[in-house]
């Protein structure tokens, strides 16, 4: 057995596919997608941004976004658009929570700031509903 190892005996390929340069040898699938959002205007004319979401810990929730009646927008120092709207979480054993965000009006997000989440309907993909990170300069 001198000359040979155990990674690759006597010429033979090996089965692993390791630095063969063969970039298909791995067959990788789809991510499924855990969360969804959506925005558009109910039968009233009044705006909402809907979303979903999936995680093992929680199952399904479920999360609608809506103005509350006589909502105002508020500039804030950096020069952004808020309002305040009315957050409703459905949970999958059926509890319910009820909450508020800030709907920023010029890109469509709604912060929860409660529970850390932000709905996005123009996230990639079908949008984006998970936790909110803020940046670091």
């Amino acid at each position: 057995m001198s000359g040979y190892n155990n990674y690759n005996r006597g010429g033979y390929r090996s089965n692993n596919n390791y630095g063969n340069g063969n970039r298909n040898s791995y067959q990788q699938r789809e991510q499924k997608k855990h969360s969804g959002c959506k925005s558009g205007t109910d039968r009233n004319g009044k705006p909402y941004v809907q979303g979903w979401k999936f995680d093992k810990r929680n199952g399904l929730r479920s999360f609608y976004a809506t103005p509350y009646k006589g909502t105002q927008e508020v500039k804030s120092k950096t020069g952004k658009v808020w309002q305040n709207w009315f957050v409703r979480i459905k949970n999958a054993d059926g509890s319910e929570i009820k909450t508020s965000g800030m709907y920023d009006v010029s890109t469509g997000k709604v912060i929860i700031d409660s529970v850390g989440f932000v709905m996005n309907p123009r996230g990639g993909r079908g949008g984006y509903l998970g936790p909110y990170y803020y940046r670091k300069n």
